[in-house]
């Protein structure tokens, strides 16, 4: 079967460990394009994070903040986090010394100033959930019980996911990459056995296992790995860009 759509993750994945795309990775993609291939994004980033990138490359379509967000053309569709249920981890959380962001999809809320993560310090985040509502949850990892802790406060609205092993996410049970990767199809009258995904995280495992073509990175987690067609090299060394060069380009020739 011939793919027409290429969706990717960003972080570990098409971007460096630097968090740069490199030039050769970018003339790859375009030639893609000109051959008529789709090319989509998918990533735990929200939609601000991806705006470069978006501008570098053209994405088709956007699946953001790990499916809560869905940006195709001027259309947006969000997922947001219930209030209820994320007010009940708020309340149990705020006096134990977590750090925690509240991702709004526009901006990001944190009760601590994180080096890595660009937030804006508020105090009250109760109040940033009632005007704003919460497309994702960031809790930094304490420790080895942080993971039971969450799992404990988490109603049949919600789930989570542990990122880079230092953050867990909470989203709206709706709002995955696969589920957000399928409305995107669904909204470009794409079928997801013509696509070919990369990724290297536990959201990836999924969309890896149920696109056309599935491609972990060689630094991604076994559990991607393991339900891959194919293993690339790594995103420091250009995976993406190399796998469709050898694979999908001369084929097209």
């Amino acid at each position: 079967m011939k793919y027409n759509t290429i969706i990717t993750d960003l972080d570990r994945t098409l971007l460096k460990t630097d968090k740069t795309i490199s030039e050769h990775t970018i003339k790859i993609l375009e030639e893609c394009r000109k051959k008529g291939f789709n090319i989509i994004v998918a990533s735990a980033r929200p939609q601000r994070n991806i705006t470069k990138f978006h501008e570098m490359l053209k994405f088709d379509a956007i699946v953001a903040s790990n499916g809560a967000r869905i940006i195709k053309n001027n259309e947006i569709i969000e997922h947001k986090i219930p209030y209820e249920s994320a007010k009940k981890i708020l309340d149990n959380l705020k006096e134990k010394d977590f750090q925690i962001t509240l991702e709004t999809g526009d901006k990001a809320y944190s009760n601590i100033k994180l080096d890595y993560f660009e937030t804006i310090i508020a105090n009250d985040l109760e109040d940033i959930l009632k005007k704003e509502g919460c497309l994702k949850m960031v809790i930094g990892i304490k420790d080895d019980e942080t993971h039971k802790i969450i799992n404990s406060l988490l109603d049949d609205k919600v789930y989570c996911t542990v990122a880079n092993n230092y953050v867990i996410q909470v989203m709206n049970k709706n709002a995955t990459k696969w589920e957000g990767i399928k409305k995107v199809l669904e909204m470009s009258n794409l079928d997801s056995k013509k696509c070919i995904y990369f990724g290297d995280d536990f959201d990836d495992i999924k969309p890896i296992d149920n696109c056309g073509y599935g491609v972990a990175m060689e630094n991604a987690i076994p559990e991607c790995k393991n339900v891959s067609d194919y293993i690339c090299d790594t995103n420091d060394n250009d995976g993406v860009a190399k796998f469709l060069e050898n694979f999908i380009l001369k084929e097209e020739k």
